[in-house]
């Protein structure tokens, strides 16, 4: 093996190992003494991960000038643009990519991903039901065309292809979590608590599980301390979770400790504004609005 091909092999293991910028380092490395186009191409897509956009872009486009029929390159740059929010460029590049590569699951998913960015639902649909056929156990196209369903309110599409990804892999992030919303939106609360409690359970689960837990107790059961726990254990994960310190402070309200509700409602409207508005009309804070603490909360908010 050549000292290129070491240093290759090299570089691919760090990928592996997820230490992506050591990985570049010995491609660059590698460069100096030897290239292939699609080495130098898995270098272009590893600079798109580390946002160095620019080289990225250099990458991408040198190639293309050298091949154009290359539809690594398209793809490449398709996602350059994607990343630059110029989604019809993005668009047209992954097009010329697929024209090069038709059957290329991996670009129909990223094609479809930027459809939806860009507002072409029924040309997403179109996509991740082209993946589907070609690969029926396709976890992403089932996931995110189930995703897209509960967005347009076809639940029962929604449940099918949903499911469909969770038979599929259980375990991955975000599906027992999209599960759940599509069973709560049927009103089938246990179900979708024992989906959000799966997604909790995982190492990287998505934290806004613990929000939509909370809904269900403080909204459906009536449950204020269950929904509490759910609320400080998401605030725990994220102390970003806004909507969980909002929603902490409605708890805090209709459990009448209305000192501790103006402290989470605060802080919840301080860092995220677009919340102000709620607490005129959130049937929730009905007493608190009447409490001698609402008008200390809206004199905070003015200073």
């Amino acid at each position: 093996m050549s000292e290129y091909e070491l240093l290759i092999a090299k570089a691919r293991t760090l990928i592996a190992e997820d230490k992506i910028e050591e990985a570049i380092t010995i491609y660059q490395k590698a460069f100096l003494i030897d290239s292939t186009v699609d080495d130098f191409l898995d270098l272009g897509f590893l600079y798109l991960e580390v946002k160095s956009y620019s080289l990225a872009f250099e990458v991408f486009s040198s190639v293309i000038k050298m091949d154009s029929q290359n539809a690594r390159g398209f793809h490449g740059l398709g996602l350059w643009y994607e990343k630059n929010e110029n989604y019809p460029l993005a668009i047209t590049n992954m097009q010329i990519a697929l024209s090069l590569d038709a059957f290329n699951t991996d670009m129909m998913l990223d094609l479809a991903e930027m459809y939806e960015l860009n507002q072409e639902i029924t040309l997403a649909e179109d996509c991740y039901l082209k993946i589907i056929a070609l690969k029926p156990d396709h976890f992403w196209a089932n996931l995110n065309l189930g995703s897209l369903y509960e967005t347009q309110d076809k639940l029962e599409e929604a449940l099918n292809y949903t499911k469909k990804a969770y038979t599929i892999d259980a375990n991955m992030k975000m599906v027992a979590y999209n599960l759940g919303v599509i069973y709560a939106r049927f009103e089938k609360y246990e179900e979708a608590i024992q989906c959000y409690k799966q997604e909790i359970s995982k190492e990287d689960g998505y934290y806004h599980a613990y929000y939509n837990l909370g809904i269900i107790y403080k909204d459906i059961y009536q449950d204020y301390e269950q929904a509490k726990l759910y609320y400080l254990q998401g605030i725990s994960k994220n102390k970003e979770n806004y909507l969980c310190w909002y929603n902490l402070g409605c708890v805090y309200a209709l459990s009448q400790n209305f000192q501790e509700a103006t402290n989470c409602i605060y802080y919840a409207i301080y860092h995220y504004p677009q919340l102000i508005n709620d607490i005129e009309e959130d049937k929730d804070l009905s007493e608190y609005r009447k409490s001698e603490e609402y008008p200390r909360l809206l004199q905070w908010l003015k200073k």
